[in-house]
């Protein structure tokens, strides 16, 4: 049974880790970014923004994914190091 929707875009964001064969932080932000920005009461820091879902997306696949979330992690912290922002908001 699925969780009820417990923040605007958690049903994109469940959705994607569970139908992705190649999880990817990037892709989801690429393919639900109207969703994102629209459901986002922070508008005003990106940065900010960008570590609230960074967050939620780990939650969500620590969840479903315990024994790869190592990997996961490791994947999302390298996104925000390219990106020169802090992966400490993680």
């Amino acid at each position: 049974m699925d969780k009820p929707e417990l923040y605007n875009g958690y049903d994109e964001l469940s959705s994607y880790l569970k139908e992705q064969k190649n999880l990817s932080y990037r892709g989801f932000l690429l393919l639900h970014q109207d969703v994102i920005v629209h459901s986002s009461p922070i508008l005003d820091n990106w940065n900010r923004m960008d570590a609230v879902w960074a967050k939620r997306y780990l939650k969500e696949a620590k969840e479903l994914y315990p024994n790869d979330f190592a990997d996961i992690r490791e994947k999302v912290c390298f996104y925000f190091a390219k990106l020169m922002a802090t992966p400490g908001y993680l």
